[in-house]
């Protein structure tokens, strides 16, 4: 997720100094070519940009259930260690 997150990082700097090209090669006889490249790029970062925050999503998910799943499994052990506890006093009566 990490690495799938970090070359879509790298591709969005990429797109981002083509497209600071392009406005640096922008003039009166290749504006309107130059806007819609511009366009493409700039629809293609925002999905890209998506994407980062699908995944940072994910990750924060994961790492909540993560953390429940730890919680839940103390629980569990507590519980038998107070199932095992009770059964010894029962035991001794």
């Amino acid at each position: 997720l990490s690495e799938h997150r970090k070359l879509r990082e790298e591709k969005i700097n990429d797109l981002i100094e083509q497209r600071k090209k392009l406005y640096a090669s922008k003039n009166e006889d290749n504006e309107q070519e130059i806007k819609s490249k511009a366009q493409t790029i700039n629809d293609e970062l925002r999905a890209l940009r998506k994407e980062i925050k699908m995944c940072n999503a994910i990750a924060l998910d994961s790492y909540k259930i993560s953390q429940k799943q730890q919680k839940v499994q103390e629980l569990q052990k507590q519980a038998e260690m107070e199932a095992k506890a009770n059964e010894h006093k029962r035991r001794g009566r």
